[in-house]
């Protein structure tokens, strides 16, 4: 689901000459310091610029035997660990930068790419523990852009639902949707992560907060049309929820659209559910509106119930349509079944119910459908 970036991990960095971007600290050494320290460093640069990175780390360390409190001989430093590859050592020398001034723009943004690419890359490799031990530094650099942020926070979140912890999945999912604006900030984001979050809260069973987040996701202008399957997906998921949340009517409106956008797709793996709860929806509220019928005690009863039953052209081809595409969909069977038993048409219910006995022999449920075999028989019998 996620896509997955292939970063070059090495930052290329121009050296130039330091004074130029030397930032200003109030933690500065006394001038005399510095001046010793740019010299060196100047030495440094020069050496790295040769790839002595050897020679450059000398100079450095001599610097750094004058005064550690310079945060632009750490970012120095840094820069030749990460044309090194030594990215670890980068990431500390940046973040000591960042101790003695945080406000150091160069080595933010060096720490934020360093650390971004090694999670990227190690994603991309399956290592994503690893790689989200890295990315979770993103989030406690000092005044980081929002975008960055979000960017870290997706991985992070997607490496999370990978691993199957779909509650820190969503966790960090959640800070990127409450991020303000983030809707018009990152579209594609603020999708995705609403959708992967509905699915993580699918997964953990938790219906009510998968209607929360789906609901507000297809209303977003031109999910539609840009964002097709998402969209699909997520009624689908809707129409499920709803029918676990026992909301039958809303469930079979989502899932009524979802038929409707896949009609041309004949393998598509989620259709027979689809259909068969879309019937099962329909065939419930029919035994619902049976119930009136059946406690009034009439001497039709029977005849009523077949009636009404009949006027519902809303079950059957639903759940003839779901065994079509799934001939194991057992609980489909029992409800065509017992839909032309309430119809009166014990033929048809017999056949049904000779069919699941023996597509399922070993069913939990196999003695009771010989015993409502034998009240079919019973009814056929009345009814001469």
């Amino acid at each position: 689901m996620f896509k997955k970036t292939c970063l070059v991990l090495v930052v290329t960095l121009v050296f130039f000459l330091f004074q130029a971007v030397t930032p200003a600290s109030a933690d500065q050494p006394d001038k005399g310091m510095v001046k010793k320290i740019e010299k060196l460093m100047k030495s440094a640069d020069k050496a790295a610029g040769k790839g002595d990175f050897t020679k450059a780390l000398e100079n450095y360390n001599k610097a750094m035997e004058i005064s550690a409190e310079y945060a632009p001989l750490h970012f120095g430093m840094a820069r030749v660990y990460n044309m090194q590859k030594r990215f670890d050592e980068s990431i500390a020398s940046l973040e000591n930068a960042l101790k003695i001034q945080p406000e150091y723009p160069e080595a933010r943004e060096l720490l934020t790419k360093t650390l971004m690419g090694i999670g990227i890359e190690l994603s991309r490799q399956q290592q994503l523990e690893k790689a989200n031990s890295y990315l979770l530094k993103v989030l406690d650099i000092p005044n980081i852009e929002s975008r960055k942020k979000i960017n870290a926070l997706f991985q992070i979140a997607g490496n999370y639902a990978a691993l199957q912890n779909q509650v820190k999945s969503n966790e960090y999912f959640l800070q990127i949707v409450e991020t303000p604006d983030f809707l018009t900030l990152d579209k594609e984001k603020f999708v995705r992560a609403y959708y992967h979050m509905g699915i993580n809260y699918y997964q953990l069973q938790k219906f009510k907060e998968v209607d929360k987040y789906f609901s507000k996701l297809i209303q977003v202008e031109g999910l539609k049309t840009e964002y097709l399957k998402i969209y699909t997906f997520a009624l689908y998921l809707l129409g499920v929820s709803n029918s676990q949340l026992n909301i039958p009517e809303t469930s079979t409106k989502y899932l009524k659209e979802y038929l409707e956008l896949t009609v041309n797709n004949p393998s598509d793996p989620y259709a027979p559910l689809a259909n068969f709860l879309v019937g099962s929806n329909n065939f419930n509220n029919l035994q619902a509106e049976i119930e009136p019928i059946k406690e009034s005690k009439d001497k039709d009863v029977l005849q009523k119930v077949a009636e009404l039953a009949k006027s519902k052209e809303d079950i059957l081809p639903f759940l003839q349509k779901a065994v079509e595409a799934n001939p194991k969909l057992e609980p489909a069977y029992t409800l065509i079944g017992n839909y032309h038993y309430l119809c009166m048409d014990y033929e048809k219910a017999l056949q049904v119910y000779n069919v699941l006995i023996e597509k399922f022999p070993g069913s939990e449920d196999i003695e009771d459908y010989k015993k409502f075999i034998e009240r079919i028989k019973k009814a056929q019998e009345a009814k001469k």
